[in-house]
């Protein structure tokens, strides 16, 4: 077994029992180690085409931000069109919930009360710019003198948020998730308002309304999932050789794309439209690549090298609709980079 995949099953044993108390022990962990519901008469084809985002749209400045708020800890972060979410944990030990516009560098804090029993341990952004919440239920246990957040299964639901911080919706999934179907490592939501997530070997897809739609068996251990420039689902996944290989849904089908991955020691966790190909791909100790549907090829667009920080440094990451990567670190103090990487 690689480092990689060692490093991943260490640390999968753990958080599946054991979240630090005040932080989700959120790291990606290397994946390990994120309206359609409310909005019924969104207009479907229209969210498509302000889904993809336009060569005008395109941003070629590398910025980077120091964070002017108040010191906290990043418990979980979500990129998506122009904005940037965060659940956080301040210097008292208190949740906070927030939205930022790209390149702010500061955070307007919801007016959202988190109950004690529960703890969001996904987000993910739809075409409309809000943000999807996955909630599960905690109990505080005590090992070795420390305090542990340990998921309960009790009780999970997703919160639909807009940008101002109001509550949308709110969906039930706790009969999905039980011990059964573990918390997810990723968690996206489709042009349509569907969710996915993986389970081990399976694409799991949920409606808009949280009901169960289909398991979507893959040929090896899922690390990334993601949506294309055209709407479709992409994943990572290891096949039998242990090699990271790009695959897509097809009608909930999956579909091998026949194409393989740098070796790297990080997964490929991310995957967001591309502003001149289908996809950008984003790994901690690779850098970015980008993959072109036509031709089936994937490139090495950023090396690890020409980027400002990378592996155990980035605690946060994201592809903005502008092509650009958005890095977060807090290494002493807070910082957002912002690098380009579409054309």
């Amino acid at each position: 077994m690689n480092i990689k995949k060692m490093a991943c099953f260490a640390t999968l044993m753990s958080i599946f029992l054991l979240t630090a108390c005040g932080q989700t022990n959120e790291k990606e962990l290397d994946k390990l180690v994120e309206e359609s519901i409310v909005s019924k008469q969104l207009d479907i084809e229209s969210a498509k085409d302000t889904f993809q985002p336009s060569a005008s749209g395109v941003s070629n400045e590398a910025v980077t931000v120091s964070y002017k708020g108040e010191d906290f800890r990043k418990s979980v972060f979500a990129v998506g069109g122009d904005k940037i979410y965060i659940c956080g944990i301040k210097s008292d030990g208190q949740y906070f919930l927030g939205c930022m516009n790209k390149e702010e560098d500061l955070f307007y804090e919801f007016s959202i009360e988190i109950p004690e029993n529960m703890r969001a341990f996904n987000m993910t952004v739809d075409n409309q710019n809000r943000c999807h919440i996955l909630w599960m239920s905690i109990e505080k246990i005590t090992l070795d003198n420390q305090c542990f957040d340990r998921i309960t299964y009790e009780q999970s639901y997703i919160t639909i948020m807009n940008a101002k911080g109001e509550t949308e919706t709110q969906i039930d999934v706790t009969p999905i998730f039980m011990k059964e179907q573990r918390r997810p490592f990723c968690f996206i939501i489709d042009r349509e308002g569907n969710y996915y997530f993986e389970n081990g070997k399976e694409i799991v897809k949920l409606l808009s309304d949280g009901s169960m739609v289909s398991n979507i068996v893959c040929p090896g251990q899922i690390d990334g999932i993601g949506i294309g420039r055209t709407g479709v689902v992409y994943c990572t996944y290891e096949n039998e050789d242990r090699k990271d290989m790009l695959g897509k849904l097809d009608q909930d089908v999956f579909v091998s794309c026949e194409v393989s991955l740098p070796d790297n020691n990080a997964i490929y966790a991310n995957i967001s439209p591309g502003t001149d190909s289908e996809a950008l791909l984003y790994n901690k100790d690779g850098g970015v690549y980008v993959y072109d549907d036509v031709s089936n090829v994937i490139e090495l667009r950023i090396s690890q090298g020409d980027l400002p920080i990378y592996g155990e440094e980035v605690v946060g990451y994201g592809f903005l609709e502008d092509g650009r990567l958005c890095l977060l670190t807090q290494n002493g103090e807070t910082v957002f980079y912002y690098i380009p990487a579409g054309m």
